[in-house]
């Protein structure tokens, strides 16, 4: 190849590049055909921009590589907006800051391009090997991920997890079959915990859970301190299984998904003849589940979109994404809210409805009353925990609006099961390297309130989601799951090391002290 000859290469290079990388650190959760448009857009993009810029220069090298230091700055923003946020400080790491100076940048760096007299051929040839160099170090990363997954057997192969379907065991179930509610806020607290950790008494909203007949301790705890690996124990009524040796990462995680996807909760639930409904609005696409027969609150969100949200959110662009994206978050939970306790109008068969609402946690969007707020870091699981007064804010405008369905739910059918869980608690400060004790409490501190009309004797101090199910399902439909040990496990769940490395940690001694 002559390089002389190339002086769009390392551009349109640049252009492809941030979207392949991020599908080679996601390929768990999203699809090589995702990528195809938000790839077509950048470069349909970086093109024009070349023709703009080269018909003002009337120079190819200068005009190349202007393009390239825009989509340098454009597709890094958003990576150093959060590492500052992380690691530096949350003052300096404001746009309001940061996007002046990337402009300027930006504007610095084209003049001394445009203005140099020196000649830039070598310059080029140099920056075509990083891009290329960059490309090259990524495509075996989805190359391998896309075979590695593809190949993954659906066989559950782990020594130490087996799925039951105690539900076939049963040849004819006659009882009255009960709706069940199973709603998850997601990062909500331990009542406990919060007054000691947050000055925040929350003691008044589980009173008004016990007096409608509600199980709700003051202090209970998460089994994982990550969303995918609770739900997917809660829903598999088992322990997140232990990655085998001879498994890559994208193997082991592949299986989490598909067990996940799976589930024996849903599974038996659709055994049951129940209807298996879903929540899932716009910006806050949970996992899709097979045994999935509706869905509400949902906005049409294609794939390509889930994927080009995530870009945007390490681009420059990634103020206006969030903008976007707490503005539909605030619609969604308002929605959910109001809509669940209707699903049972016109329905003729018992329903299970799983509603996961992204309260509290960040981005915040309501105060106390319901107010519109814009406050908090856009939606990861990292260190994001970042305003304890919006946090406690946004907790009470839950409860208020929690305790409005609950009584509409139970207008209507007071035999309804209702279960209230958080995946986990907060995380304020947290080293997910190197937690401290006080963190880890913090982190699998979690709300366990749930309503089981006539077994409430069923349910104990100390326990935990893992046995949620297992316990309804001897209770109202004669299996014998029995409930296991209460544990807790320990990974770091920031995305860096979410899906690598997978070594659980037992806790629980330190959870329990």
């Amino acid at each position: 190849m002559n390089f002389n000859k190339t002086s769009f290469l390392h551009t349109f290079l640049f252009a492809i590049f941030p979207i392949i990388h991020l599908y080679s650190i996601n390929t768990i959760e999203v699809t090589l055909t995702e990528i195809f448009l938000p790839l077509l857009i950048s470069v349909l993009l970086t093109g024009i921009f070349l023709v703009i810029v080269k018909l003002i220069l009337k120079d190819g090298i200068k005009s190349g590589l202007i393009v390239s230091l825009m989509l340098i700055l454009t597709f890094s923003y958003g990576h150093l907006y959060d590492w500052i946020n992380s690691e530096v400080s949350e003052e300096i790491g404001r746009h309001s800051i940061l996007l002046p100076i990337f402009l300027i940048l930006l504007l610095v760096g084209s003049t001394l391009i445009i203005k140099t007299k020196i000649k830039l051929d070598n310059f080029k040839i140099i920056v075509n090997v990083i891009a290329i160099t960059l490309i090259i170090i990524t495509i075996p990363n989805f190359v391998f991920a896309e075979v590695s997954v593809s190949e993954t057997s659906d066989e559950l192969i782990f020594s130490n997890f087996q799925i039951n379907y105690e539900i076939e065991k049963i040849i004819s179930i006659q009882q009255e079959k009960p709706d069940v509610y199973y709603v998850v806020f997601d990062g909500y607290g331990g009542t406990k915990n919060m007054l000691k950790d947050l000055n925040y008494d929350n003691y008044g909203f589980l009173s008004e859970l016990s007096d409608r007949g509600f199980f709700a301790p003051d202090s209970s705890s998460s089994n994982y301190p990550s969303t995918i690996w609770q739900m997917e124990s809660i829903f598999s009524m088992n322990y997140v299984p232990i990655k085998e040796k001879e498994l890559s990462d994208i193997e082991y995680n592949s299986i989490i998904h598909k067990i996940l996807r799976n589930n024996e909760v849903m599974r038996n639930f659709h055994d049951l003849d129940y209807k298996i409904i879903q929540y899932q609005p716009n910006g806050f696409v949970e996992q899709e589940y097979t045994y999935v027969d509706q869905t509400f609150c949902t906005e049409d969100v294609s794939n390509n979109s889930k994927f080009g949200i995530t870009l945007l959110r390490t681009s420059i662009l990634s103020y206006l994404n969030y903008l976007i994206e707490i503005d539909s978050k605030r619609d969604g939970l308002l929605c959910g809210f109001s809509e669940i306790s209707k699903l049972t109008d016109n329905e003729t068969s018992p329903i299970f409805v799983y509603m996961h609402l992204a309260i509290p946690h960040p981005p915040y969007v309501f105060d106390s009353n319901g107010d519109s707020v814009i406050g908090g870091k856009a939606q990861t699981e990292e260190k994001s925990f970042v305003n304890k007064q919006q946090y406690v804010d946004t907790i009470k405008f839950s409860n208020k609006k929690t305790l409005q369905f609950i009584d509409d739910i139970l207008e209507d059918n007071k035999k309804s099961i209702i279960i209230l869980q958080s995946d986990h608690g907060y995380d304020f400060g947290i080293d997910t390297q190197n937690p401290s004790e006080i963190h880890l409490k913090q982190r699998f501190s979690n709300l366990n309130a749930i309503l089981l009309p006539e077994h409430d004797d069923l349910l104990y101090e100390g326990m935990t989601p893992v046995n949620t199910f297992r316990i309804i399902f001897d209770a109202y439909f004669d299996t014998s799951y029995g409930t296991i040990d209460d544990k807790m496990y320990y990974h770091p769940y920031e995305s860096t090391t979410r899906y690598k490395d997978i070594d659980f940690k037992d806790i629980t001694s330190i959870i329990r002290d």
